[in-house]
């Protein structure tokens, strides 16, 4: 292709000298000025030639896409592939390809061949994962979600997954009853049937069925008793692979059953350890119970009054979600619980001024926040919700 856009431009430039030569040769035979014709001669040639080696170039890197692409996924379509560098190259040809889908009609051909001619894991789990979720690009809808192919394609590849990855897919699907199949079943055996399937990812040793299994034993669902100890024992699996959402599940829990026995320390202790791993994340929820954990502590002993304005204000600050809000709020209380309406931390924090009253201002934002995500369809949960309620009357009352 470079060769063959060298010889164009030769072309080109050699039809260029041709016509100005000629034109030269006849402006010395008639009395007129030809220089704005062989100008726009040049002008007119030059654009399209430009044109003609852009669409030349298009279409070569198209073309060398494509090779690159079927050459890694022929590289890799020895089924079981470990989620490496190499894997990572190939979910980025993958994506580039949606790109060049703009301008020819590649879309998914190459990520389907691959899927279904050569078994290959790492492509069938992207191709599920795009039907599960559906995929857009610059507005335009390329790919509509298809969760029935998505469950599809789970299910067929789920004896070659070593990771577990199919099978707790699947289970989500079906704890959450999104495919027609969840939907046929009634709530206790569609959620015996998503226990089975985490059952078998936990048995590939994948940290998010840990997780889920770790909730239906908190939460009793598929009718299995409930169990702090069984909860707990997989939550903690899922939290050492640094699971997130387990590390949060785990301090969680270990509040529910603090604050049905307050005289057990030793569930406080638990609760802070986990919320400490989440918030070196940063994690937002992590922070603001962080915050809650110290609260607490201070009834007993005042020194750990500034560690929950700490950690409160680092939630606040963090994100404006529910978590921050909830931070605002508990804040809001702390003040005026320990008289701190004129603490420099939080007026520094909460840049405001020594004449604005720091509670008034911290339940105002607390009530701000709390309304927009409530009135943008954002769900609050439990003790959030709760607290929205509060400043909802509150402020009700005010007005």
């Amino acid at each position: 292709m470079k060769i063959f856009s060298k010889v164009l431009i030769i072309l080109f430039q050699a039809v260029l000298a041709y016509i100005i030569t000629k034109l030269c040769d006849i402006s010395t035979k008639i009395s007129i000025n030809i220089g704005y014709v062989i100008g726009l001669l040049i002008i007119l040639i030059t654009c399209v030639f430009f044109v003609l080696q852009e669409i030349l170039n298009l279409k070569q890197n198209q073309k060398n896409l494509k090779q690159k692409m079927e050459q890694s996924f022929s590289n890799s379509s020895q089924s079981n592939i470990p989620l490496n560098e190499k894997s990572n190259e190939v979910n980025h040809l993958l994506l580039m390809s949606l790109c060049q889908s703009l301008y020819e009609p590649l879309k998914f051909s190459l990520l389907e061949k691959s899927t279904v001619e050569c078994s290959n894991l790492l492509s069938a789990l992207i191709l599920a994962d795009f039907y599960n979720s559906g995929v857009s690009l610059d507005c335009k809808n390329i790919m509509p979600r298809n969760r029935e192919k998505s469950a599809e394609i789970y299910e067929k590849f789920s004896h070659i997954d070593e990771y577990g990855v199919c099978y707790w897919e699947l289970g989500w699907f079906y704890e959450n009853n999104l495919i027609n199949s969840a939907r046929e079943l009634d709530e206790l055996e569609r959620q015996k049937k998503a226990k089975s399937y985490y059952e078998k990812s936990a048995e590939k040793k994948f940290p998010k069925a840990y997780n889920s299994l770790g909730k239906f034993y908190h939460y009793g669902y598929g009718g299995v008793e409930k169990s702090f100890v069984e909860s707990m024992k997989y939550y903690t699996k899922a939290a050492d692979s640094d699971d997130i959402y387990a590390i949060m599940n785990c301090g969680l829990t270990c509040m529910e059953e603090y604050s049905k026995a307050p005289t057990k320390s030793d569930l406080l202790d638990e609760a802070e350890k986990y919320f400490l791993k989440a918030a070196s994340y940063n994690n937002a929820e992590g922070l603001f119970q962080l915050g809650n954990v110290y609260e607490i502590r201070t009834k007993q002993d005042k020194t750990f009054l500034n560690k929950a304005k700490e950690y409160y204000i680092k939630a606040l600050l963090s994100v404006k979600n529910q978590y921050g809000a909830a931070a605002y709020y508990r804040l809001g209380k702390l003040i005026n619980k320990y008289n701190l309406h004129s603490d420099n931390d939080i007026i520094f924090a909460l840049n405001l001024d020594e004449t604005q009253k720091l509670s008034f201002e911290c339940f105002s934002q607390a009530y701000n926040i709390f309304k927009k995500l409530d009135t943008f369809g954002e769900r609050l949960d439990g003790q959030y919700r709760k607290y929205y309620e509060e400043l909802s009357n509150l402020y009700d009352n005010f007005l």
